[in-house]
């Protein structure tokens, strides 16, 4: 079984995020490349990473009006600056790519302010405003720093989170990432799981980015024919190496542009009391504060009192919050076991799918 379900990305809960015109990075990207459509014609930007920039530079081109690029992180300053070399090194293409957009964002005159994040966000029935505030080293809004911008859209990226329900389930090792506090699966350098005959290859194992799952693809297939005694044909072997190859460098182009980019974990740092944490069930910062008991030391035990999680997202916007109460609760770091345990559905599903699977496998291969 090869598993690769990717990732999905990290929301910061902030007041009005919820509010219309507030979308992820990526989904607004998906929305600008599938459709050509905006999320907007006057559009703030925040978050933490190179995506955010890219995005950026995107609208540019489309003729939207970027207001300003908040980054949490400081990726322009004097000691990122032999880091840069090295990713000119490890990828001359993405290098200057990357190069390309912060160009583009300098003479259209876009604001970009390192070291803040959009703290609150305005608007009834429509996003009105963003608020912006720097932050401090542990990634907590500073006040009397604030400054509101007139926007009709938002656009927020603070990275991606490792889908790995399936592996879980499975029971496939994982453990936490210091750096990120996500978790990442336990495998050998050609994907094999802890589990035999359950290999894992891209952002689903640990986030990588497009090269390293590309080459990580190519690394398990070609591990898998092996092992089941098939010998590689010349052409094969030197694809095998040249993905190990490409693998290595892509890996430590991502670790280069992670230490530039790097920032304080924001989480929950920025909701307040009212502040929606749960929007499948539309349950606040204080509604699941109130519901924790001295003796609960797990994400699981919580979402059994006040039901965080048990919505249409399963817990992925919601999770990393009763992770962090509990494991305070507890006295305790959280671990690969912190999380709520998966359950199948992984996604929504219609009873109609459920019931007839094989239509609806017809169905989806005709679609495709």
């Amino acid at each position: 079984m090869v598993l690769a379900t990717g990732a999905f990305e990290i929301g910061i809960p902030v007041s009005g995020w919820t509010t219309p015109g507030v979308m992820t990075t990526g989904a607004a990207q998906t929305l600008l490349r599938s459709y050509r459509v905006a999320l907007g014609t006057e559009v703030m930007i925040s978050g933490n990473g190179p995506l955010n920039v890219q995005m950026a530079a995107e609208l540019l081109k489309s003729g939207v009006k970027v207001r300003a690029l908040t980054e949490t992180s400081k990726p322009l300053g004097l000691r990122n600056i032999l880091r840069s070399a090295k990713l000119a090194w490890y990828s001359p293409g993405l290098f200057f790519d990357g190069l390309g957009y912060l160009f583009l964002l300098t003479r259209k005159g876009v604001r970009f302010r390192q070291g803040a994040a959009v703290v609150a966000i305005s608007g009834d029935s429509q996003v009105t405003g963003a608020e912006v505030a720097r932050l401090d080293s542990e990634g907590y809004g500073i006040p009397g720093t604030e400054e509101l911008f007139s926007v009709n859209a938002v656009a927020m990226g603070f990275g991606f989170v490792p889908s790995n329900e399936i592996a879980r389930s499975l029971g496939c090792e994982h453990e936490v990432d210091p750096s990120t506090g996500l978790l990442r699966a336990t495998k050998d350098d050609r994907g094999l799981s802890s589990v035999k005959g359950v290999w894992i290859a891209g952002d689903s194992a640990g986030v990588g980015g497009a090269q390293v799952a590309v080459a990580q693809g190519t690394i398990v297939g070609s591990s898998i024919v092996q092992d089941l005694g098939v010998a590689l044909s010349p052409q094969l072997q030197r694809a095998l190496q040249n993905a190990f190859s490409k693998n290595k460098r892509a890996g430590k182009f991502q670790a280069v542009l992670w230490k530039i980019f790097a920032g304080p974990l924001i989480g929950s740092k920025l909701a307040k009391e009212h502040t929606t944490i749960c929007r499948c069930l539309s349950l606040s910062r204080a509604d699941i504060e109130n519901t924790l008991e001295p003796d609960i030391r797990s994400a699981g035990a919580l979402k059994r009192i006040n039901r965080a999680g048990m919505g249409k997202c399963q817990g992925r916007y919601c999770s990393s919050f009763s992770i962090e109460l509990a494991a305070k609760n507890s006295g305790q770091q959280h671990d690969a076991h912190s999380g709520y345990s998966p359950a199948v559905p992984y996604k929504p599903v219609t009873i109609a799918e459920i019931a007839y699977p094989d239509e609806a496998m017809q169905k989806h291969s005709a679609e495709s």
